[in-house]
C-alpha cells in the first residue's frame, strides 16, 4: 500500500471562469420529499454503516441496474449530523457511495485498486449532492467517479477509482443469504 498526500489553499469563495458541474441541473439542494435516509428498515443499511454518523439519502430510483440504458448513475444527499460539513467530511463524500457496479449486478465489495481525491474549496453549510459515475465497468475493473456539490452549487470534491468488480450473485456469493 501507498499513500501520497499533496497539500495546497483550496479555491476561495468565488465564481469559476468555466463549469460543466454535472450536478446542479439533475440534483436539487435538498432531497426530493420521499427520500428515506439511510437508516434501521432501509434497504441499504447493511451495507452503509456511516449512517450512525451522517445523514446520507440516496435516490433509490437511480440504483437500479440499467441494463437497457446507458451507464448507472448513483446519486445521493448527505450531511453530517448536528455539525456544518467540513473539508474532511466532504473529502469523506467523495467515496460515499455504493460501487457503481450494482448497475451491472455485481454485488458486494469492490476492491479499490486506486483512489484520488481533490479537495476543490470549503463547503458551505447544508446537505452536500454527491453524483457517482462511470465509463466503463470491465469484466474484472471498473473506474468510478465522484462529483461533490455543496448546498450553493460549487464543486467541492472530485474524486476518481479504480477498482475490482465484485464476482457475479450466485449460490455461493449471494449477498442476501446470511
Amino acid at each position: 500500500m501507498r499513500g501520497a498526500i499533496t497539500m495546497g489553499t483550496p479555491e476561495h469563495h468565488v465564481a469559476p471562469l468555466l463549469s460543466a458541474n454535472p450536478v446542479t441541473p439533475l440534483m436539487r439542494p435538498d432531497p426530493p420529499p420521499g427520500i428515506e435516509p439511510i437508516g434501521p428498515g432501509h434497504p441499504m443499511a447493511d451495507i452503509v454503516h456511516l449512517a450512525d454518523g451522517c445523514d446520507i439519502r440516496p435516490s433509490m430510483t437511480t440504483f437500479a441496474p440499467r441494463w437497457a440504458g446507458g451507464p448507472p448513475i448513483i446519486e445521493y444527499w448527505v450531511r453530517p449530523k448536528g455539525t456544518a460539513p467540513d473539508v474532511l467530511f466532504a473529502l469523506l463524500c467523495g467515496d460515499v457511495s455504493a460501487p457503481v457496479a450494482r448497475g451491472v449486478n455485481r454485488f458486494g465489495w469492490a476492491q479499490t485498486v486506486h483512489l484520488a481525491a481533490y479537495l476543490r474549496a470549503r463547503p458551505s453549510d447544508g446537505w452536500l449532492r454527491v453524483m457517482a459515475t462511470t465509463t466503463q465497468i470491465g469484466q474484472e475493473w471498473f473506474d468510478e467517479d465522484h462529483t461533490v456539490v455543496d448546498y450553493e452549487g460549487r464543486i467541492i470534491v472530485q474524486s476518481r477509482q479504480l477498482a475490482m468488480v465484485p464476482p457475479p450473485v450466485g449460490p455461493d456469493n449471494d449477498p442476501t443469504r446470511p
